[in-house]
C-alpha cells in the first residue's frame, strides 16, 4: 500500500515493523527454502526502497509463509487481513529463477527480482478490466492500487531518456496524466474500443518501456548489477503474464514483419545484450543495444498502424481503434523522432490525431510514416523487416513532401500541413477513367478498381454531423448514395441499356460526386482545422499530371462552354475565385465562397445537359448518353437545389432520370429556371455556347411533363420521388377524365 501511495514515510515504518516480525519466522522459513527466506528478508530490508506491483509484497509474503511455516498453513488457519478479501494474488515466480523464452539467452538474476516480474502481472490485471463497456473508475483505481501509477510517476530526473520525454510532454507524470485523461472523460475519443486501446498500449508499452530503460540506465551508469537485473526482469515479465510484456509486443511485431519465427529478432538481440550485461557487467554498449531494439519494436508498431489506417480509409470502415493504437505506440518513440525531425513528427501526429478523420490512399500514410521513422531513428530495412500486409507496395516512391500546388508558373495554393494523400485522389480518378475509356470496357473490373483503390472508401465515409453530408443523406435516404448509383450502372442495365450511358454515369459519379462530397467535408471541418482546409484544396486541385480529372479540371471545361474563362483564356473564373479563397485562409466566408463556386460549376453542368437533351429531341438523336451524364451531374447538385426549390429539384430529378423518355423542348429552360434559385450571378453563370439567352427562358415554368418510361428502364429514387412524379401525372389524367 505504501508503494502504491508513493509514501516514503509509510513504507519505511512498514518495513521496520515487518522486519521485526519476519525475523521471528526467518529461521523456520530458511529451513524449508533458502530462496524464500532471502526474498522475505529483502522485502523488509530497510536499506532498500521497496518495490512490488499487483500486491506483490502481500501476495509473496502470504505465499511464502503459508508454504513454509508448520508444513503449510491453510487459508482458514491464517484468515484474511482486513480489506484484502478482493485481492486475487497472481502466481509468484521463483525469486531467483532463470528466465528465458524460446532459445533466447538465459538470464539468472543475482538479486531478488520478484517485485519486477510482478509489473507485467499488474498490467495484465488492468488489461483484464478493459472492454467495450469498461468501468474506467475501477480501471483507474486498479492502476493506482496496483502500484503502476507510482511506478509511472517515479522521478527519474537526470536520466537522459526520462528527461527528453518529460520535456516533450511537459510533465513529470506524463504517463499517468494520459491515463487519467483517458479514464476521466471522452475528450480523446468517445469510441469505446479506441479508449480501451489507448489505455492498454499506454500502460503495457509506454509505462514498461520507461521503467525498463530507467533500470538499465542506472545499472550501467552506476555499475549496479541489481538494477540491471530489475530491468531484465521487467522486460521478460512473469511467466503467467507474458502477453502483457514488451517482450510479447516485440514478438507480435516480429511476426508481422518477418523478423523472427517464434521469437522476434529484436527480442533475441535484447536478451543477448541483457545476458552479456549479466556475465560481463552492465555496459553502455549493451544499454544502447537494448534501446535500439526497443525503438525498432515501436517503429514497427507505429508504421503498422499507419498501414492499417490506410486500409480502413480505402475500405470506408471504422478507423478510430487503429488511430488510437497508432497514437499510443507513437507516443513511445515520439520525443526521439521529434528531436531529429520536428516536421516529420508533426506529420505523424497529424495522422494519429484523434480529433481528426485520417485520410490516405495508395499506402501514402504508411510510406510517409515509414520514411520519417526509419530516417529519424536510423533504422535499417534489415532491422525493420517488411510488413506482411504491405507486400503489395514494392517501394515507397509515392511520398511527395511538397506543399505547393502550381499550374504552370501560377501558384494555386500553398499548404502548411502534409497534403500528399489528398493530392493523389486525382490519380485514383484518372486510374479508373483509363479503364473506362477503352473499346470494350469491363464493368466488373471498373467496379473492383473503384472498390480497391480508395475511391469507394472516400465516397462511403460516414460524415454524420457535417452539413453537406447530412443534407445529401437526407435527400437520398442512404449513407452510400454515391456507391449505390455507381453499382447500379456497373452491375446491371437498370441505369441504361446503352453502354455509353452506363459509362458516363460511372465516370461522373466516381469523379464528380465522390470528390465534391469529400471536398465539402474537408471544407466544413477546415473552417477550424488547417489540416482539413489544406486537404480540401489538395483534393480540389489534384496533382499536375492528373489535374484534368479534378473538379478544377471540370470547372475549366464548363467555363469553356459557358464563356466564363478568366483573362488568361484557360482558367475558369470559378477556379480563380476558389484559389483566392483557399489562399486567403480558413474561414466561414471563404468556405461559403468555395462552396458557391462549386455549385456554379454543377449548375452549368445541369444546364448544359438540359440543352443537349433538347438538341437530341429536336434531331431525333440517341439521347441516352446525354441523359445519363446529366443525371450523374445533377445528383451532385440536387440536394442543395432542393433546399431552396424542392419542386424544381423534383422536376430535374424526373427530367434526367433515365427511366423517362425526353419528349419536349424545354429541358434547357427547365434547368435554367431551377438552378437560378441558387442566386448565382449572371456573370458567374454565363451562357452556354449556341444556347438561347437565359432571358429567353423567362415565363417557362419547370413542370413534370407526362411521359412514358422508355423500354428497359426502372426507376431509381430511394425517396420514392418518382412515385410522386407518376402519381401526379396520373392524378392530372384522372381529373381530366372526370371533367369529361
Amino acid at each position: 500500500k505504501a508503494v502504491a501511495d508513493g509514501s516514503a514515510t509509510a513504507y519505511m515504518e512498514a518495513q521496520a515493523e515487518g522486519q521485526a516480525f519476519a525475523r521471528i519466522l526467518a529461521p523456520w522459513v530458511h529451513k524449508r527454502s533458502g530462496d524464500n527466506a532471502t526474498a522475505l528478508e529483502y522485502m523488509f530490508d530497510t536499506s532498500e526502497e521497496p518495490r512490488g506491483y499487483a500486491h506483490y509484497n502481500y501476495c509473496a509474503a502470504k505465499a511464502i509463509l503459508q508454504a513454509d511455516i508448520n508444513g503449510g498453513i491453510s487459508d482458514d488457519e491464517i484468515g484474511y487481513y482486513d480489506n484484502t478479501e478482493e485481492i486475487v494474488c497472481p502466481t509468484i515466480d521463483k525469486h531467483l529463477d532463470t528466465f528465458s523464452r524460446d532459445s533466447t539467452d538465459t538470464y539468472t538474476p543475482t538479486s531478488i527480482v520478484g517485485p519486477d516480474l510482478s509489473v507485467s502481472q499488474a498490467v495484465a490485471k488492468v488489461k483484464a478490466l478493459l472492454g467495450d463497456s469498461s468501468d474506467y473508475a475501477a480501471i483507474k483505481a486498479e492502476y493506482t492500487n496496483s502500484g503502476l501509477r507510482a511506478l509511472a510517476n517515479t522521478d527519474r530526473t537526470g536520466e537522459p531518456v526520462w528527461d527528453i520525454f518529460k520535456s516533450h510532454f511537459g510533465s513529470a507524470t506524463w504517463i499517468s496524466d494520459f491515463v487519467d485523461q483517458i479514464c476521466d472523460d471522452t475528450t480523446l475519443s468517445s469510441h469505446a474500443g479506441a479508449r480501451a486501446e489507448l489505455l492498454e498500449k499506454t500502460i503495457m508499452d509506454a509505462l514498461q518501456v520507461q521503467a525498463i530503460v530507467s533500470d538499465l540506465y542506472q545499472g550501467y551508469s552506476n555499475s549496479d548489477q541489481e538494477k540491471w537485473d530489475q530491468g531484465a526482469a521487467k522486460f521478460h515479465g512473469a511467466k503467467d503474464s507474458y502477453g502483457s510484456t514488451v517482450f510479447a509486443r516485440g514478438d507480435k511485431r516480429g511476426a508481422n514483419y518477418g523478423t523472427g519465427n517464434n521469437v522476434a529478432k529484436t527480442n533475441t538481440n535484447i536478451a543477448k545484450a541483457l545476458a552479456d550485461g549479466l556475465a560481463n557487467g552492465p555496459s553502455e554498449a549493451n544499454y544502447n543495444e537494448v534501446l535500439k531494439q526497443i525503438k525498432v519494436i515501436y517503429a514497427q508498431s507505429t508504421i503498422r498502424y499507419a498501414w492499417l489506417i490506410d486500409r480502413v480509409v480505402v475500405e470506408g470502415t471504422e478507423y478510430r481503434e487503429h488511430q488510437a493504437e497508432g497514437l499510443a505506440f507513437f507516443r513511445v518513440i515520439a520525443p526521439w523522432v521529434k528531436s531529429v525531425d520536428s516536421t516529420g513528427y508533426d506529420t505523424i501526429n497529424q495522422i494519429f490525431d484523434m480529433a481528426k478523420r485520417p485520410f490516405s490512399v495508395g499506402g501514402y500514410s504508411y510510406c510517409l510514416v515509414k520514411q520519417i521513422v526509419e530516417d529519424a531513428l536510423a533504422i535499417s530495412v534489415g532491422d525493420l523487416g517488411t510488413l506482411e500486409e504491405a507486400y503489395s507496395i514494392a517501394s515507397c516512391s509515392n511520398v511527395d513532401p511538397s506543399k505547393i500546388i502550381k499550374e504552370g508558373d501560377t501558384t494555386l495554393f500553398t499548404a502548411t500541413t502534409d497534403i500528399g494523400a489528398s493530392l493523389k485522389t486525382s490519380n485514383l480518378v484518372s486510374d479508373i477513367k483509363d479503364i473506362l475509356d477503352v473499346t470494350s470496357p469491363n464493368f466488373a473490373a471498373i467496379k473492383e478498381k473503384y472498390r480497391s483503390n480508395g475511391l469507394r472508401g472516400i465516397a462511403d465515409a460516414d460524415r454524420s454531423g457535417e452539413d453537406a453530408y447530412d443534407l445529401f443523406y437526407a435527400y437520398y435516404a442512404s449513407k452510400t448514395w454515391i456507391s449505390d448509383f455507381l453499382y447500379r450502372a456497373t452491375d446491371t442495365t437498370r441505369t441504361s441499356n446503352s453502354e455509353l450511358a452506363r459509362l458516363e454515369a460511372v465516370e461522373k459519379t466516381m469523379w464528380d460526386a465522390t470528390m465534391v462530397n469529400a471536398i465539402a467535408s474537408d471544407l466544413f471541418r477546415g473552417i477550424t482545422d488547417q489540416n482539413a482546409w489544406d486537404a480540401a484544396a489538395a483534393k480540389y486541385f489534384g496533382t499536375a499530371s492528373t489535374r484534368s480529372t479534378t473538379i478544377y479540371g471540370r470547372a475549366n471545361k464548363r467555363a469553356g462552354n459557358f464563356g466564363t474563362l478568366g483573362s488568361d483564356g484557360v482558367t475558369a473564373k470559378a477556379n480563380e475565385a476558389i484559389s483566392a479563397a483557399f489562399k486567403d485562409g480558413k474561414s466561414q466566408v471563404n468556405h461559403d465562397i468555395i462552396l458557391k463556386s462549386i455549385k456554379t460549376i454543377y449548375a452549368q453542368c445541369a444546364i448544359r445537359y438540359g440543352l443537349m437533351l433538347d438538341q437530341d429531341v429536336a434531331s431525333g438523336a440517341d439521347y441516352r448518353e446525354h441523359q445519363a451524364e446529366g443525371w450523374a451531374f445533377w445528383r451532385v447538385l440536387a440536394p442543395w437545389v432542393s433546399e431552396v426549390d424542392s419542386s424544381g429539384a423534383q422536376v430535374l430529378d424526373y427530367m434526367f432520370n433515365t427511366a423517362t423518355t425526353p419528349n419536349h423542348a424545354n429541358h434547357y429552360c427547365f434547368a435554367v429556371n431551377v438552378v437560378k434559385n441558387l442566386n448565382i450571378a449572371a456573370d458567374d453563370m454565363g451562357v452556354h455556347e449556341g444556347a438561347p439567352s437565359l432571358e429567353s427562358c423567362d415565363g417557362i415554368e419547370p413542370t413534370i411533363i407526362g411521359a412514358t418510361p422508355s423500354s428497359g428502364f426502372t426507376h431509381f429514387a430511394s425517396k420514392s420521388v418518382l412515385f410522386a412524379y407518376f402519381a401526379s401525372t396520373l392524378l392530372v389524367a384522372s381529373l381530366a377524365l372526370c371533367a369529361i
